[in-house]
């Protein structure tokens, strides 16, 4: 189990520093091109944004499993 639990807090980190990353990035090329950080995230669709948002509550789910787990 504790093998489990070290790779999967290790895949969870990766996945959260990609998506951090790759949001800052977008905003980052965002200013640069038009002067505003979030011009390009607000052409995304709604339902991207909840999947997004569906992804995170899982994420956020699977890492209080991991790291609370009695």
């Amino acid at each position: 189990m504790k093998f489990i639990k070290g790779v999967l807090q290790s895949v969870f980190i990766q996945v959260l520093s990609t998506v951090f990353i790759t949001i800052l990035g977008i905003g980052t090329s965002s200013a640069i091109n038009t002067g505003n950080f979030f011009n390009y995230l607000s052409g995304i669709s709604i339902q991207i944004w909840i999947l997004i948002f569906i992804f995170s509550i899982v994420i956020v789910g699977l890492a209080w499993q991991i790291w609370y787990d009695p």
